[in-house]
């Protein structure tokens, strides 16, 4: 809730978790071939009794259902996953709320001697 951030805690960049699941999906499940990638595409709206999802692709527009068994819901602040989970089950609970004014985002270029998997 938003009264507990006076806790020390961590702002995470989505790109940094949305690249994780990615690694996690290649190692893990990256020859199955019920696992479908779909980058530069948009989700335009869940069908959550279907079990589907509508996208849309960026480069030609094209749009086409995706039957889902999980759908993650890491679209962003605008959520469309999430709104339809808040349209669809009625006990589905969320707080979205704005932190801006509790905390600043500090760019730091990463330096030379550090990789990525620590201090080379």
């Amino acid at each position: 809730s938003m009264e507990d951030l006076d806790m020390e805690s961590y702002i995470v960049d989505r790109n940094y978790i949305v690249a994780a699941i990615a690694r996690y999906m290649d190692v893990e499940h990256g020859d199955d071939p019920l696992l479908t990638r779909r980058y530069r595409t948009k989700m335009m709206y869940v069908d959550y009794e279907q079990r589907r999802a509508l996208v849309r692709a960026d480069d030609d527009g094209e749009e086409c259902y995706l039957d889902y068994d999980l759908l993650v819901g890491a679209d962003g602040a605008r959520s469309v996953v999430r709104e339809a989970l808040v349209k669809s089950v009625y006990d589905f609970e969320m707080d979205v709320g704005d932190i801006f004014n509790r905390f600043r985002a500090v760019h730091v270029a990463l330096p030379e001697a550090l990789g990525p998997q620590g201090i080379t």
